[in-house]
């Protein structure tokens, strides 16, 4: 962490007006940063799906017993959320924190152009999880546990780049303030996935969530339960109950409308 040295004169735009002299402002360590805790929801997210067509590839090899309808439609869903999160998390990137970056960093070109390949990734996964049929299966799980394999190796480099590269850059050339600006735009934003937002509760944790993220962003108490609350509980009962449910081979329990698992 913090590889690059922040105070080599090519990284700065105009460094008589916007000096990178910052990072002493920062109390909190990058691993707090909210940067990696969006990172970490992605790994995570990225892990437990490679877990969950692990074990369903173990059904299906066999051929003996034929994928269930709610299988192929709990990996659809999974996916479907995924791939809007992770979209959601490219905007952020390049059209709210980058360009506020570019004003003061001449930024690793790297970092933005390392999303062209990975939305090939995702457009390559679109397909096989579209194309999942009851026929066919062994070969098309397969080929989509090499994709996934693919894409994973792909993504978790670029995180650690981004990790090592542009949060120092960040933190040199921006105080805390300038950057909690951009979180707030970030978290506020009306049209983002709730997928995301539940995500970064959810592999945060609750109580640390809570208890550490909100105050060292000075997001009001009352806001978890206005919105942040909801959609933690979105995304447990409706997007993580389908990779426990392919883990362990049982069909998820129905979800009412309000968001409560019935029993039937």
């Amino acid at each position: 962490m913090g590889s690059i040295d922040t105070q080599d004169a090519r990284w700065a735009v105009d460094a008589a007006t916007f000096p990178a002299d910052k990072e002493a402002l920062w109390k909190h360590p990058m691993e707090q940063d909210g940067w990696m805790h969006a990172h970490n929801a992605l790994r995570g997210e990225l892990e437990g799906f490679e877990q969950a067509l692990a074990s369903t590839a173990e059904r299906w090899s066999g051929g003996t017993k034929p994928p269930a309808a709610w299988e192929i439609a709990a990996i659809q869903q999974w996916w479907a959320a995924h791939e809007a999160h992770v979209h959601s998390h490219h905007t952020n990137e390049d059209e709210i924190f980058n360009p506020v970056m570019k004003e003061r960093i001449s930024w690793p070109e790297k970092l933005e152009t390392d999303h062209e390949g990975l939305v090939a990734h995702l457009e390559k996964l679109k397909g096989l999880v579209g194309a999942l049929s009851a026929e066919g299966a062994s070969s098309g799980i397969a080929e989509l546990c090499t994709a996934w394999s693919a894409y994973k190796d792909d993504m978790l480099p670029h995180f650690a780049e981004e990790e090592a590269q542009g949060l120092p850059l960040c933190r040199a050339f921006f105080t805390p303030k300038e950057v909690g600006e951009i979180v707030q735009r970030i978290l506020g934003n009306p049209d983002a996935p709730k997928e995301e937002m539940g995500s970064f509760i959810h592999y945060m944790g609750e109580d640390h969530f809570r208890k550490v993220f909100m105050p060292q962003e000075g997001i009001p108490f009352f806001v978890w339960f206005l919105d942040f609350k909801a959609k933690l509980s979105y995304y447990r009962t409706r997007i993580i109950s389908q990779l426990d449910a392919l883990k362990d081979g049982i069909e998820p329990a129905p979800v009412s409308n309000d968001g409560w698992c019935t029993i039937s």
